[in-house]
């Protein structure tokens, strides 16, 4: 049996917006950050039985509970230093196929979901126009996003033998599409 609050379902609520005013599908949200974080702070460390009950927005406007388990990425003097910065793992509860991961910083709440194949994403809106809002959220499929062009690649970037270097050379900065594969990494979170 999850941990629940009686008051959980209530930090998230949908915003009423035309689908003219979007560049791409998406499903915008209020989120009462504050009592978000704190909630949160009561979830068990991964590997725990249960996990933390909570509800997440999904892209076709429908509210997913999950469990949430508080899942560290930095290394203890970092996360003692920096304690605002707090990194969960989560997983379905109606939805089994669901998993992934939500963090929130100063710099807001994220979440990098996947669930039947396709990636679903939660970001502060303020990554997407000049609204300074630290309420609003965009939930959507990435897939959905519009076209970002990649950078054109110089021929042999990064091939240490050509730029006279001793280093030795690696498969993955060696290789054709570095730069595109970095581009499209650094780009799948803005």
């Amino acid at each position: 049996m999850s941990q629940t609050a009686s008051a959980e379902t209530s930090f998230w609520s949908p915003i009423a917006e035309t689908q003219k005013t979007q560049e791409f599908p998406y499903f915008a949200v209020a989120l009462k950050g504050e009592e978000l974080r704190a909630y949160l702070r009561a979830a068990p460390q991964e590997g725990a039985a249960d996990g933390l009950q909570l509800t997440l927005p999904m892209p076709d406007r429908r509210f997913i509970a999950v469990e949430a388990f508080d899942s560290p990425v930095m290394a203890p003097e970092l996360a003692e230093k920096f304690p605002n910065i707090r990194t969960y793992k989560v997983h379905g509860v109606d939805m089994p196929t669901l998993s992934g991961r939500i963090d929130y910083t100063d710099a807001g709440f994220k979440a990098f979901l996947t669930m039947d194949g396709r990636s679903v994403l939660i970001e502060p809106e303020s990554r997407f126009s000049d609204r300074k809002t630290d309420d609003r959220y965009r939930v959507f499929f990435k897939q959905d996003l519009p076209y970002i062009p990649k950078p054109i690649e110089p021929e042999g970037a990064l091939i240490p033998e050509q730029a006279g270097s001793n280093i030795e050379r690696h498969e993955e900065t060696a290789s054709p599409g570095f730069f595109s594969r970095m581009w499209r990494s650094i780009q799948s979170w803005f």
